[in-house]
């Protein structure tokens, strides 16, 4: 005699239950697995590009992100992109508050700056919970000039 699954259902309704948890869980443990093996992570370049500009200094941060890490397709191939931020500072000597860079208006913390080296250090409020989260492009970064700067 053959028994499937809806036979089972019907003779116990908690059968279809487990059998979607065991789904579900075979789906998640997958999931992980892949994700462990297989993505490289990614990071903050640690240099960072200034210029003088008429307000102050305009800094480029970069990074590598990857291309579109919801398609199972394209993480797997593991491509990335780089992204860029500009980061305008009225100097790029000692610290330098948040409150003195544009953009970051429910942000809180500094930017420091020692000899050719650059730390970042900033949490922005959450819009719904004001919990703090820290910026995405926290870290140390050496300085490098791009053109001519004073």
């Amino acid at each position: 005699m053959k028994t499937d699954i809806r036979t089972l259902a019907s003779v116990n309704p908690n059968v279809m239950g487990r059998i979607e948890m065991r789904i579900i869980a075979t789906l998640l443990l997958s999931n992980l697995v892949v994700g462990c093996v297989f993505f490289k992570s990614t990071e903050n370049h640690t240099d960072a590009k200034y210029t003088k500009i008429e307000s102050g200094y305009e800094i480029t941060l970069t990074r590598d992100r990857f291309l579109n890490s919801h398609h199972i397709v394209s993480a797997l191939a593991g491509k990335t992109y780089e992204e860029k931020y500009s980061l305008i500072v009225p100097r790029i000597e000692g610290e330098v508050s948040v409150k003195g860079i544009p953009n970051l208006e429910k942000c809180f913390g500094t930017v420091d700056f020692l000899d050719s080296n650059m730390t970042i250090n900033i949490y922005c409020l959450h819009y719904e919970n004001n919990s703090k989260i820290p910026f995405n492009w926290n870290g140390r970064y050496i300085l490098e000039k791009l053109g001519k700067s004073d």
